[in-house]
């Protein structure tokens, strides 16, 4: 009768740590090596016949490995390697950016990082050329448009995660409208001309009486109502209402918003 000499187990991984999805290598380094062994993988999946087999573990956490070897009918032996290998939590990357709604006049945008998972860098691609390192950058837009902005974040073992979010930045125009202005041709206040501050499509200003007769109308940015009616005779001092709409031009296909204003205007002689 002879009796086998049991093997002495022993294994190795390649990649012992890593992140989802993470593939590895286990090698059999057992003495002698046999011909049927049993693996366990921690995860409830099993590899058999393969000494040095390959595996991918898909979720964070940590796995205990088990090699089992048959020697002969009757017989085997085992080895377990308590948390050999450790999946870790991925960062989940994720970003928030003030203003919502940032446009010509507001062209700077805070971005605000609110990655999971305890992200240790970060990486930012703004879409107009520009690009950023730090968890909460500042950024300046030259032109409106719209830009895919992209966040990659990288935590321990090189784990990484990327989101992108779209910012779209508009034209948009500040309005200064006066109340009261006198044309007595004395230089100062004599012609009731909205500031606009920005680029202009579409401008439309009108004056009406108190009974709704259009007095004056102006397509022009630069020409304003000098207190005249239609047939040029200088109205009389009065409370008149104005409707002004403005649009800023669109771009990338987007139309603008039209705005109007609509108020009273003080004339005074």
């Amino acid at each position: 009768m002879v009796v086998a000499p049991a093997p002495i187990l022993e294994f190795t991984v390649d990649k012992p740590v890593g992140c989802p999805p993470h593939a590895l290598q286990f090698f059999d380094e057992s003495v002698p090596k046999v011909a049927f062994v049993l693996w366990r993988f921690g995860d409830g999946t099993i590899g058999d016949t393969f000494n040095d087999p390959e595996k991918t573990y898909f979720e964070p956490g940590w796995y205990s490995v088990t090699l089992e070897a048959y020697y002969s009918d009757y017989c085997r032996a085992s080895l377990t390697k308590d948390s050999f290998i450790h999946i870790l939590v991925p960062p989940v990357a994720d970003f928030s950016f003030s203003p919502e709604d940032p446009s010509n006049l507001e062209p700077e945008v805070q971005f605000t990082d609110q990655s999971g998972g305890e992200p240790q860098t970060w990486s930012w691609t703004f879409g107009d050329g520009g690009s950023g390192i730090g968890q909460n950058p500042m950024h300046t837009f030259n032109e409106p448009g719209v830009y895919p902005v992209t966040l990659t974040v990288s935590g321990a073992a090189g784990c990484e995660d990327v989101v992108t979010q779209t910012v779209i930045v508009s034209w948009d125009v500040r309005l200064f409208i006066p109340n009261a202005f006198s044309p007595n041709e004395d230089g100062v206040n004599d012609v009731f001309r909205p500031s606009v501050i920005g680029p202009v499509d579409d401008y439309t200003l009108r004056i009406y009486d108190r009974w709704g007769n259009l007095l004056f109308e102006s397509r022009d940015v630069a020409i304003g109502w000098e207190g005249e009616a239609m047939n040029g005779k200088g109205l009389d001092p009065a409370v008149y209402t104005y409707v002004l709409s403005v649009a800023p031009p669109g771009f990338d296909g987007f139309e603008a918003t039209v705005q109007t204003h609509a108020g009273e205007i003080k004339l005074i002689r």
